[in-house]
């Protein structure tokens, strides 16, 4: 708690933290849309990443080494196999940039913005930064297995940042103590099962993966037309694919994706 309200400082400059807060500010000075999940003007963590660390590390006080934000899972060792060798702070960080991807194609980070609804939200409209449920009877279900009940907010209430962090907050930890993951999955005959809330957090099956590059193409040959093309796919595959292309670029996940961000950054003064 005490490192999260504070200031962010470098003390040594060639420990993993001090990589970590390198990344911090230069994601900070490249997505201006989402820049308060990583810093704040005056040098501490951004309004949006402090309130949802604080509510992961309460977690953590609480569990202690129970909580499944400190455990390693199947999708923490597919997509960020440094996850494991993490400190504490470390691991509440790359949750944090979890529910930045999350919310970036949500609503482009947006606390207020016109509920959506859209024939394909199917409990709507959607509101808030997640696009969560704006009526609390559709929603506290999701609080149920838990003391604070984060998702039982008033409507009122779910159209603030604490609201919609904390309901946002609920439904990731209940999908992955149920699951024993934070993502859906693809089961070995191709299916989709598991499926999480966000379209972004579910993975194409591998017929859709293959339709991917043909429903893209489709798009881009019919964008300009005067009369509205169907293509073969859907407008959702975009988010799963940015979101498990970007996961992995934590820079402490032990990957490809990772170093290549390591690679980007400012020399170290």
């Amino acid at each position: 708690g005490a490192i999260i309200n504070s200031q962010i400082n470098c003390a040594d400059k060639s420990s993993n933290d001090c990589l970590l807060i390198r990344w911090l500010k230069l994601k900070y000075s490249k997505y201006a849309g989402c820049k308060d999940f990583f810093l704040s003007p005056d040098g501490g963590l951004g309004t949006f990443s402090k309130k949802i660390a604080t509510l992961i590390a309460n977690d953590i006080n609480t569990e202690k080494e129970n909580s499944i934000f400190l455990k390693t899972n199947p999708d923490t060792e597919q997509y960020c196999p440094g996850f494991k060798d993490m400190t504490p702070i470390q691991k509440i960080a790359y949750h944090s940039w979890i529910f930045e991807l999350t919310a970036f194609p949500e609503s482009s980070c947006k606390i207020s913005l016109k509920p959506n609804a859209a024939t394909d939200v199917p409990n709507g409209p959607a509101v808030c930064m997640y696009q969560l449920e704006l009526a609390p009877s559709l929603r506290s279900w999701r609080s149920a297995k838990f003391k604070t009940k984060n998702c039982a907010v008033s409507a009122d209430a779910i159209l603030t940042l604490d609201g919609c962090t904390g309901c946002a907050f609920d439904e990731y930890k209940r999908h992955t103590v149920a699951n024993g993951r934070p993502f859906g999955t693809v089961d070995a005959n191709g299916l989709q099962i598991g499926k999480a809330y966000w379209a972004s957090h579910n993975p194409l099956t591998p017929k859709k993966k293959l339709m991917w590059d043909s429903y893209q193409a489709c798009r881009e040959k019919n964008k300009t037309a005067k009369i509205k093309t169907k293509c073969d796919g859907s407008n959702e595959w975009e988010a799963p694919i940015k979101f498990f292309g970007r996961l992995p670029r934590f820079p402490l996940c032990k990957t490809k994706e990772a170093q290549e961000q390591i690679d980007q950054l400012p020399p170290v003064n």
